[in-house]
């Protein structure tokens, strides 16, 4: 049934996402030192008379909804206009809450590590993070707010245990700006990566099913081994590997974990 509403709400829509968008955008605080005098103007936006989904089967055929600094204040069909309100006329016009594509695999530079080593496979890297790694491509942002998407979760397109992806924003904004959620799951895809030399370890599924395998053993391994170092300092001290360090912390099964499909089996 959700499936079939959500259908629903986008044969319905009646208005261009971005139009929707654009007023509840707010400027977002910058970590940059300012010059001059700090600018902290309100930004307050009204639509009015617009028809509004609320939830699955609650709808407002005429209502406001009221936005401030970027969250929504209030919204019903008796809502007054707040006297520091923008009004924006949306008679004729549909509003519902935006739709996240949940699995967008994108291109992500490698990052280069700065301490310890990686792991001796280069098919397993968790500690690459699609936060870090994420470039805004405007025209596939365009496309995706033309169909109700606001936001998307980023994965790494590449190897076998992938790295972290992240939940970003579908607008103009610079990447900085659009990231809502940094680090949301370690991904992998459990099938021979096309990356890379062909002779190169894994070629087949049961090669990477092997690899992601004893790669968390060897994560459970070397966390073992630190705490082990941390009890007692006269042991030998481990040596700082930043992807079984990242890929330990997933080891518990306390963090999610996805992992792409290509077929029904």
């Amino acid at each position: 049934m959700c499936a079939t509403r959500t259908i629903l709400l986008l044969t319905a829509l009646t208005i261009p996402v971005t139009l929707a968008c654009e007023p509840a955008r707010a400027a977002p605080p910058s970590t940059e030192p300012v010059e001059g005098l700090h600018e902290n103007t309100p930004a307050v936006h009204a639509l009015v008379g617009a028809r509004i989904v609320v939830a699955p089967g609650r709808v407002i055929d005429r209502g406001t909804l009221v936005v401030r600094d970027g969250l929504i204040e209030a919204v019903g069909p008796e809502v007054a206009v707040p006297p520091d309100a923008r009004v924006w006329p949306m008679e004729g016009k549909t509003i519902y809450a935006g739709l996240i594509d949940s699995y967008g695999p994108v291109a992500i530079e490698a990052v280069s590590t700065t301490r310890g080593a990686p792991y001796w496979n280069s098919q397993v890297q968790p500690q690459r993070d699609a936060a870090r790694g994420y470039r805004l491509d405007k025209s596939v942002a365009a496309t995706l707010r033309s169909q109700g998407v606001t936001c998307r979760l980023v994965v790494p397109n590449s190897r076998v245990i992938r790295g972290t992806s992240a939940l970003v924003a579908t607008g103009d904004a610079p990447a900085k700006e659009a990231l809502v959620e940094p680090r949301v799951a370690l991904h992998m895809r459990l099938t021979a990566s096309s990356q890379g030399d062909k002779r190169t370890y894994p070629r087949s599924p049961m090669g990477a099913v092997a690899l992601a395998r004893q790669a968390m053993c060897d994560a459970d391994w070397y966390a073992r081994a630190w705490q082990a170092y941390e009890t007692d300092p006269g042991l030998p001290r481990p040596e700082h590997n930043d992807a079984l360090a990242r890929l330990a912390e997933y080891v518990d099964g306390s963090k999610l974990i996805g992992s792409e499909a290509s077929d029904e089996q």
